[in-house]
């Protein structure tokens, strides 16, 4: 994520160009991984941080001030926020996906393989 964001950072952009970037690249990127494996809250954090900061802009090799918390910024769009993902929420929502799809369907491969094991 560090590096696709940082490949951006000399490029004007707009901050709906800049919203379409980050959502659509530097969140996506960790999905596959967060739906099979729990992730450390210390990388997490470390997504959150690449996110914010991307996002407020540098200046002078300086981080700019930030003028919303991240709560403001992973609040639901419809809710007055702007809807960036929470990363450690998203990694709990796609693993209890996993575990809902073993539930419902015993007799899929990776169930199998999962009580094979």
């Amino acid at each position: 994520m560090w590096k696709r964001a940082q490949g951006w950072r000399d490029r004007p952009l707009s901050r709906a160009g800049k919203e379409i970037l980050l959502k659509s690249v530097t969140q996506a990127i960790p999905t596959y991984v967060m739906s099979c494996f729990q992730l450390p809250d210390g990388i997490c954090e470390n997504m959150r941080k690449i996110v914010s900061s991307h996002w407020w802009g540098f200046e002078g090799g300086k981080k700019k001030m930030h003028w919303r918390s991240w709560d403001w910024l992973s609040t639901p769009k419809f809710m007055g926020g702007m809807g960036f993902r929470d990363m450690k929420l998203f990694n709990q929502a796609m693993l209890g996906r996993q575990c809902w799809r073993l539930m419902t369907e015993p007799d899929s491969l990776c169930a199998k393989v999962l009580k094979g094991r």
